[in-house]
């Protein structure tokens, strides 16, 4: 499967996860009784659907939904996109998120630099670089 922040998404043909153990360690018949008619749809009855809709359009595409009976309905955004239903790139880019110079926040769509960098997708290094940021006498914010 996928791992994203702590819980594996996408299992391997077969198997699935329990409702305590976020882990791929389910398979066969214990999987079944589990799915959904339609990728994207969650609940005990199967009655919602993820952000983005159904099918392919689940978390826009760009993402894994915690989907069937046991899901959650939330989205697990590829590397590069944000929000609760993946849609937006994150600054910098999908393939370059923060241009390589810190952490996309996938909830709230700011990037979280390095030491070193500053501005919204840290595309301006500090003076004084990434290991003496203002020469060791001050801070580089935005």
């Amino acid at each position: 499967g996928i791992c994203r922040e702590g819980v594996c998404y996408s299992c391997e043909a077969g198997h699935c996860n329990s409702q305590t153990k976020k882990a791929c360690q389910m398979s066969g018949a214990e999987c079944l009784v589990q799915l959904c008619g339609t990728k994207g749809q969650w609940g005990s009855n199967c009655e919602n659907e993820c952000p983005g809709g159904i099918g392919a359009a689940t978390c826009s595409g760009r993402g894994v939904c915690s989907d069937g009976k046991l899901g959650n309905g939330l989205c697990a955004c590829d590397p590069g996109y944000m929000f609760s239903d993946c849609s937006k790139e994150c600054p910098g880019g999908a393939s370059t998120p923060c241009n390589n110079q810190g952490q996309c926040d996938t909830v709230n769509g700011v990037c979280i630099c390095y030491s070193g960098y500053a501005k919204k997708a840290c595309e301006v290094e500090c003076p004084g670089g990434y290991h003496n940021p203002c020469n060791g006498h001050g801070t580089c914010d935005d």
